[in-house]
């Protein structure tokens, strides 16, 4: 049987040669990534063209996401309302026409939009979810009916059960709109679901304080409950999304007395909710750590 000829000293070599320059690439790309990984971004947009590996090892390295910009309601010369996305340089917001929108909660990488084409006129049951990423609008369905609605506020949220919110605002992540408003009946909430891409039936509340309004302020998510301020009482509407019962919790005595709109804010701790008002160019801060509540229904 004749022997099958054997590589020459240089076609080994060749072989070897392009074998440790394979791994040689293989590992130039994987130190580029640790070291870009590290590295504080100075374009945000970056991260929408980056791949979901890099942006979650990129958000779970630096845990507070890069700030993109703020969104500013203003007033039109016709009274109406706009808003207006103002961009960290060099980021630039996508062309989606804000024009007689404004911006109604903001959360996990989404903006809830309302249109006003009024700045007092009623309200238009006209809702859309915007992604300023990657720029997609969807436009919500009708709400449930309610005609004699006197007072609302709504939240954007993530819906994902165990995320992390590092990379939940993909175009495709399930998110959920909590609406909630008062009529002569009391309070009622409706749930918005990607999931099912409908509204929950109304659910109603008896309002502890008859005839008192909700704020039309972005509520804040402690833990898995949202915060919706009253009015006109110094109480606070919490909500509690897994078992999407209420109940009434108090400001702290020493911002109870003070009229005027009070802010509620997250505080870093992240069990505490955080009360904020400003006064004769003073700002005043209080802080309430937050335990959970028997629920009303």
């Amino acid at each position: 049987m004749a022997e099958s000829p054997r590589p020459s000293a240089a076609a080994r070599r060749g072989s070897g040669s392009g074998e440790a320059s394979s791994v040689e690439e293989v590992l130039a790309d994987e130190l580029v990534e640790e070291i870009l990984v590290r590295l504080p971004i100075d374009d945000p947009s970056c991260l929408a063209r980056a791949g979901p590996g890099f942006r979650r090892r990129f958000g779970e390295l630096h845990r507070r996401p890069p700030l993109l910009g703020h969104l500013l309601d203003t007033d039109g010369d016709d009274e109406s309302c706009l808003s207006q996305f103002v961009p960290t340089d060099p980021f630039r917001a996508p062309a989606v026409d804000l024009d007689f929108w404004r911006a109604i909660d903001s959360r996990h990488g989404r903006v809830l939009l309302n249109r006003v084409p009024e700045r007092f006129g009623p309200f238009q049951d006209d809702l859309r979810v915007w992604n300023p990423v990657t720029d997609m609008v969807l436009e919500l369905p009708k709400l449930p009916r309610c005609p004699n609605m006197q007072s609302w506020s709504a939240a954007v949220l993530c819906a994902g059960g165990a995320c992390d919110h590092v990379v939940c605002h993909r175009a495709r992540g399930p998110f959920r709109v909590v609406f909630a408003g008062t009529d002569k009946l009391g309070i009622f909430f409706c749930v918005y679901s990607s999931a099912t891409s409908a509204w929950s039936e109304r659910a109603y509340f008896v309002d502890p304080h008859g005839h008192d309004e909700l704020e039309s302020m972005p509520p804040p998510l402690l833990g898995n409950a949202l915060y919706f301020h009253f009015q006109i009482s110094a109480s606070i509407l919490r909500y509690d999304l897994g078992g999407r019962g209420m109940s009434i919790v108090r400001r702290p005595p020493a911002c109870s007395s003070f009229h005027g709109r009070v802010v509620l804010v997250n505080m870093e701790n992240g069990g505490s909710l955080g009360f904020a008002y400003l006064y004769d160019s003073t700002l005043y801060l209080w802080s309430r750590e937050m335990v959970q509540s028997s629920s009303h229904g």
